[in-house]
């Protein structure tokens, strides 16, 4: 007993010390507010939390941040690496003398991005990315390896799209134009896309995640298995290379070779 008080009174001295403040909360009820964040000259995004995303291509840059103030208070967002809008988590002596006790972990943020332009996407938290309009440029590049989904409607590029999966994210495209398309699955995640002609397309799955591809006046090409997903592609492919050595299969019934 005399243990117990004793260590009783060090915590209490602690925190008093300190100036740490502790809440308690049950994150689902506190309400949600909006911010305006002045963020601008950045083209990738870095998402490592539960934020959800939805990026517009626009002529200026806007960021608008719904959350509750806790998630506020315990998270950053700010360009950093030159180019990188950055979202994360802040460490514990970031906080400013905030320790947060959650009751219910269900509780989440939204953020909306416009930019002139998106190179590239790398999300390692269960935060979804979305574009609500189609997107135009060079090259793009998106890394999930984390638990969340990707959902782009059309993508009209003059180079390469690359899609890395490491993690549980589905991703979900409308047309993709394109020189070159790369998927590469090393998760457990779903791909499905279409894609309008491209030059040359690469698919490989190393994970068990499946693949559904739609192939519309598209040149080549190679898809490979060796996890247990599945591979369907249906639509006009002039030429296909395909190789299995996992216990996935490659569906073809529904695609017309030749030009």
């Amino acid at each position: 007993m005399k243990r117990t008080i004793s260590l009783l009174f060090v915590l209490i001295a602690i925190l008093s010390f300190s100036a740490c403040r502790i809440e308690k909360v049950n994150d689902s009820k506190e309400p949600a507010k909006t911010w305006q964040l002045n963020l601008r000259n950045f083209s990738a995004i870095r998402n490592s939390t539960g934020c959800d995303i939805h990026f517009i291509q626009s002529d200026t840059f806007k960021v608008t941040l719904k959350a509750t103030q806790l998630w506020r208070d315990t998270h950053n967002i700010s360009v950093e690496d030159g180019n990188v809008l950055s979202i994360y988590e802040l460490s514990q002596r970031e906080r400013k003398g905030i320790t947060v006790l959650r009751i219910n972990n269900e509780y989440g943020a939204e953020l909306w991005v416009s930019a002139p332009s998106l190179t590239n996407v790398e999300t390692y938290g269960s935060g979804d990315f979305t574009t609500d309009k189609d997107i135009n440029g060079e090259s793009l590049n998106i890394s999930i390896a984390g638990s969340g989904d990707t959902s782009l409607k059309g993508v009209s590029l003059s180079k390469n799209f690359t899609y890395q999966l490491s993690g549980s994210g589905d991703l979900i495209t409308g047309t993709i134009r394109a020189n070159k398309v790369d998927y590469g699955i090393a998760g457990s995640g779903d791909v499905s896309s279409k894609l309008n002609n491209v030059n040359d397309t690469q698919l490989t799955i190393a994970g068990s995640g499946d693949a559904d591809l739609t192939f519309s006046g598209c040149r080549h090409a190679a898809v490979s298995i060796s996890g247990s997903g599945d591979i369907k592609l249906s639509g006009q492919l002039e030429t296909l290379d395909k190789q299995v050595s996992g216990s996935g299969d490659i569906y073809t019934s529904k695609l017309r070779l030749g030009k």
